[in-house]
C-alpha cells in the first residue's frame, strides 16, 4: 500500500519545482525472489481548489522494472517488465496529506519458462483512481 504514495521532499517547493526519488528492493515470492527498482519525477503544477480544499497539483511521471525467477505451477519461470506511469496528485495543504491521486501505466512483461524454452510476452495497463473521504 505504502507503494501507493508520493514522497515528499525535506524541503519547501513552489510551483515549478521537480524533486525525483529512486527505491530499489527485493521480496520473496512464490518459492523465489523478485527485485523490484523505481524512479519517480514530481513537479509541482499549481495551486487548485479540490473539493473544497486548498491543494498543490502534482505531476508525476515514473518507471518501474520488476525481474526475477519464481515457480508458477510447480515450474521455474524468470520475469522481467517494465511499467511507465504518469498521473496526478493533489495534496492538501492545510490538512497535510494527499487528497486524490489518479494515474495510469503501462507495462510490458516477458515471462520465460526454462524447462519449455518458451517466451510469453504480457502487456498490462491500468488506470488507478484513489481519494480520501473525510466525514
Amino acid at each position: 500500500m505504502a507503494n501507493q504514495f508520493a514522497e515528499l521532499p525535506e524541503h519547501p517547493v513552489k510551483t515549478g519545482d521537480t524533486w525525483t526519488t529512486n527505491n530499489s528492493y527485493e521480496f520473496p515470492y512464490s518459492g523465489g525472489t523478485l527485485k523490484q527498482e523505481e524512479t519517480a519525477v514530481y513537479t509541482v503544477a499549481e495551486k487548485v481548489n479540490k473539493d473544497g480544499l486548498e491543494c498543490l497539483k502534482l505531476d508525476v511521471s515514473g518507471v518501474e522494472k520488476l525481474s526475477g525467477k519464481f515457480e508458477a505451477q510447480g515450474t521455474e519461470v524468470e520475469m522481467t517488465r517494465e511499467t511507465k506511469s504518469t498521473g496526478i496528485i493533489y495534496f492538501a495543504i492545510e490538512k497535510g496529506m494527499y487528497v486524490s491521486m489518479e494515474y495510469t501505466s503501462k507495462g510490458s512483461s516477458q515471462i520465460y519458462v526454462p524447462a519449455a524454452s518458451m517466451t510469453i510476452p504480457q502487456e498490462i495497463k491500468s488506470k488507478v483512481t484513489l481519494a480520501v473521504v473525510f466525514n
